[in-house]
């Protein structure tokens, strides 16, 4: 397993990523309608409501 270490990641503590396709989002709430919307099978295994 490759471990890789981005600067600018680190600094962003406030946003989420989505790792299926690389969207950021500013809140939880928006990733999780994103996931919902988007990735349905992945908001399943994560048990998003």
């Amino acid at each position: 397993m490759e471990v890789c270490l981005n600067k600018e990641v680190e600094e962003i503590t406030d946003e989420w990523k989505c790792e299926e396709c690389g969207m950021t989002f500013a809140s939880r709430e928006d990733y999780d309608q994103h996931l919902k919307e988007r990735h349905p099978q992945l908001a399943k295994q994560l048990k998003i409501e």
